[in-house]
């Protein structure tokens, strides 16, 4: 019984740096360039359905709420990196905020309405083998 509640702890860190990974190469391209425009919302609109999937997506894979949490955190910190670039700490600081945020309600929302979301069977790589079909 150890080892399932071990394995189980483990796939969902796993799920989570990989899809805080992902989110967080996002965030840290995509996101410097849109702050960099100067463009009221603009980052946020874009940012905040990608945040959404990788949470979700992360949810999912996992079967843990508290997965989205800490995909948020690897792309919190990912989005740090960016003080090594120039422009304003600001532009990079409230961000990493805002992902902490995201992170969080979601979290709590899922795990308030014990709901995981369904996302498409080839996101997840839960109980795979490798040469099975999708």
């Amino acid at each position: 019984m150890m080892t399932t509640t071990r394995t189980n702890r483990y796939d969902s860190v796993a799920t989570a740096l990989i899809f805080g990974s992902l989110w967080g190469a996002v965030e840290s391209t995509l996101g410097y360039l849109l702050h960099r425009a100067h463009v009221p919302g603009l980052a946020g609109t874009i940012l905040l359905p990608a945040g959404i999937f990788f949470m979700v997506a992360a949810a999912k894979g996992s079967g843990r709420a508290s997965a989205a949490m800490m995909t948020a955190m690897v792309a919190a910190a990912w989005k740090c990196l960016n003080l090594f670039l120039p422009g304003g700490v600001m532009n990079i600081v409230n961000p990493a905020r805002a992902i902490l945020a995201e992170g969080l309600l979601t979290a709590v929302v899922f795990q308030m309405l014990d709901w995981m979301p369904r996302i498409p069977v080839f996101l997840t790589a839960q109980n795979r083998r490798p040469g099975d079909r999708l």
